[in-house]
């Protein structure tokens, strides 16, 4: 056995094992760390609510298609009609913007539930989508008439209705308001409007917002539903943004195990 001189000795006890010593334990915490982040359930979500927050980009295109809507309305109005004209809107995340709610749900890492919603709707802090207000304050000076859509509960109106009120959107009365009954599918609910009103535009964030055909359907069906109906989008239906939650993310799942699903269906190019 090699001799090692007394002082060596001394300096790898008091110097060179508590460094490593101290090297090891930061490696192993930050990779705690790092860990117990990508663990959080609601990790996932957090680039998209970043987006839809934080990014001029989400902004641009909530303006670009009120936009869009201005400009079909228009159209509409241009040509003769013997009934009155309506339009037809989804509320979340087509005029109400609730990316603080889901932000919510990140920073307490917690799941959607139907009290946490309710609690947040109560809260009346839902903000406008971008160009919204002065979409509808358009629509309504050239009386055509507003309906709005929604999956939102009855028991959350009032809320609601006080909500856009504080937003300025207009023809905020119950009556212009159809809520979610026992069907999260709004055909009926858009075809009673059709039997009084020409319907020119149709305005959601999600494909069900548009057409019954939609509904349920697996993602695979929902691409090429939406592809069958090419020709409405842009026209009479405006699609808003919404990278943050949907019936899209709901139609990926077949297990369970989503985070497994979720990295499945991702399409490199190798």
């Amino acid at each position: 056995m090699k001799h090692v001189p007394a002082c060596r000795l001394l300096y790898m006890f008091i110097v060179v094992l508590p460094l490593t010593i101290i090297q090891y334990s930061c490696s192993n915490n930050s990779t705690a760390g790092t860990t117990a982040t990508n663990n959080r359930k609601q990790e996932y979500t957090v680039a998209a609510v970043l987006y839809h927050q934080q990014s001029g980009e989400w902004r641009a295109l909530s303006m670009q298609a009120f936009q869009l809507a201005t400009l079909r309305v228009k159209a509409a109005l241009s040509k003769p009609h013997k009934r009155p004209l309506a339009i037809i809107s989804d509320l979340d995340e087509t005029l109400l913007d609730n990316s603080a709610f889901q932000a919510q749900l990140a920073i307490d890492d917690s799941s959607y539930t139907d009290s946490n919603w309710h609690e947040w709707s109560r809260a009346k802090k839902a903000k406008a989508m971008p160009g919204a207000r002065e979409f509808l304050d358009f629509v309504t000076k050239n009386k055509v008439a507003i309906f709005y859509v929604t999956n939102r509960d009855s028991i959350d109106l009032p809320y609601t209705i006080e909500n856009m009120a504080g937003l300025g959107y207009p023809q905020d009365t119950a009556s212009h308001f159809k809520v979610y009954t026992d069907k999260g599918n709004k055909q009926a609910r858009r075809e009673a409007v059709m039997k009084d009103y020409d319907v020119i535009l149709q305005l959601g964030d999600n494909l069900n917002d548009f057409s019954g055909a939609f509904y349920h359907k697996n993602y695979k069906e929902r691409k090429s539903i939406a592809d069958s109906n090419a020709t409405h989008f842009g026209v009479d239906y405006i699609v808003l943004p919404n990278p943050l939650y949907g019936d899209w993310e709901g139609a990926l799942y077949s297990t369970p195990n989503h985070d497994s699903i979720r990295h499945a269906l991702l399409e490199g190019y190798k």
